[in-house]
């Protein structure tokens, strides 16, 4: 009785083989699951960077509404650099909570300018010093600046570029003729920027704006490397798309589609009639960003 009920047992357990088979067959599953599972955390990433993006422009609309101008630039409080977020945060608290894109959180912050995965934090902070004003992950487009606000000199017209300033800021809401197509916030790099799709934008930018020589070769990680401008490579960044922001390319021809070339990744952006939408970045150029845009083709069509 004894031998009968050690054969059974030694009848009923799992041999090598048949683990193995078990163990692989639980890889291939991890294989298949785990793009997967990653997928959907970078699309639950996009649509809370999407949900921020809107509650920025919500209030900097209240703001431009009620001040019946444009957005104040930044300055300086108690020796300290402020941006844009100190002006519609003083007026409603809640965007600080709305700052930060989950695919660049605040701990990957560096001083100067952000990348596709870290906030920027401004030239007067610092990473050990992360207050509301000095850190952020969305970029304003600096057209909707009020151009004669800022202190220390600097004002929401010392940046932008020539020939479309001043007449290409906005200067208030009514003068908005393209609501639903003018940006107001976006995936950045840096506080702010002048994006140009004229096509009168004068030396120095090709008639669609495409970069600051013309060559094309765009860095989708980490733009301010290449280009030290104020124009479009602020908001050129992968950071969202069909890959992980770190497989972003370092150097794209954005004016080459041959062979379906697409320039790739996308950002979120808020819109001057308080939408907000995920726009693939050969997009951007065909968006109302100053009040002189004239929106142009994609890159390399």
């Amino acid at each position: 009785m004894r031998s009968r009920t050690r054969n059974s047992l030694d009848k009923s357990g799992f041999t090598l083989i048949e683990l193995l088979v078990v163990i692989g067959i639980i890889a291939i599953l991890a294989a298949l699951l785990l793009p997967a599972l990653a997928a959907a955390k970078r699309d639950a990433q996009r649509i809370n960077c999407l949900g921020n993006t809107k509650q920025l422009a919500l209030a900097g609309i209240m703001y431009m509404q009620d001040h019946h101008t444009g957005i104040a630039y930044g300055g300086v409080v108690n020796g300290k650099y402020v941006t844009w977020l100190d002006a519609i945060g003083q007026y409603e608290p809640k965007v600080y909570k709305a700052r930060s894109c989950p695919t660049a959180a605040a701990y990957n912050a560096i001083v100067g300018h952000g990348y596709v995965a870290g906030a920027y934090v401004t030239a007067g902070g610092s990473t050990s010093e992360f207050s509301p004003t000095n850190w952020c992950s969305y970029t304003i487009n600096g057209w909707l600046y009020d151009p004669g606000s800022g202190t220390k000199g600097k004002t929401g017209a010392t940046y932008a570029p020539a020939p479309t300033s001043p007449d290409g800021f906005f200067r208030r809401d009514t003068n908005i003729r393209q609501p639903s197509n003018t940006p107001l916030f976006g995936d950045g790099t840096k506080e702010d920027s002048w994006p140009q799709n004229s096509a009168t934008t004068g030396a120095g930018l090709d008639p669609a704006g495409y970069t600051s020589t013309g060559l094309g070769a765009a860095d989708l990680y980490d733009p301010v490397v290449t280009y030290q401008n104020y124009t479009m490579q602020r908001f050129l960044i992968a950071r969202h798309g069909s890959f992980r922001p770190d497989q972003a390319p370092r150097s794209f021809n954005i004016q080459s589609r041959s062979g379906g070339n697409f320039l790739p990744g996308a950002i979120n952006i808020s819109f001057t009639d308080g939408h907000a939408e995920t726009v693939k970045l050969f997009n951007l150029w065909t968006l109302a960003w100053s009040a002189k845009s004239i929106s142009q083709h994609q890159p390399g069509k």
